[in-house]
């Protein structure tokens, strides 16, 4: 994603979620992964009491046999999850940066539903 469409994209979640841009944080990813995913999170608001958690880049890489083949993935988490706690926070961006590379690491979009939990929070 080039800087203008990250740009874009931040303000669109931002409008969404009914917060302000300067709301989000950005999470690049450790080392050399390839493909690049960043992802934002917003903080609990009033309007939307639960973390927000998105892809930011994923649309980049062309999903295999699908109507729609460019997304991006957003998962939303308790608000009482402690996301401030590297390691919580790192397990989530791992939990959903798996589900975004899964078409790309099977050739596939099928994928059994479920869903992923830690311990009760």
């Amino acid at each position: 994603m080039k800087l203008r469409e990250m740009d874009r994209f931040t303000a669109h979640l931002s409008r969404c979620f009914r917060q302000k841009d300067q709301d989000c944080i950005v999470l690049h990813p450790r080392g050399s992964q390839k493909p690049h995913i960043d992802m934002l999170l917003y903080r609990p608001s009033e309007g939307y009491p639960f973390w927000k958690l998105s892809t930011m880049g994923a649309s980049d890489y062309k999903l295999p046999l699908t109507f729609c083949q460019r997304n991006e993935f957003v998962m939303f988490i308790h608000k009482d999850a402690d996301l401030d706690n590297r390691d919580t926070l790192t397990w989530y961006c791992d939990v959903l940066l798996s589900v975004a590379l899964y078409p790309a690491a099977t050739a596939s979009v099928t994928a059994s539903s479920g869903a992923a939990s830690r311990e009760p929070i």
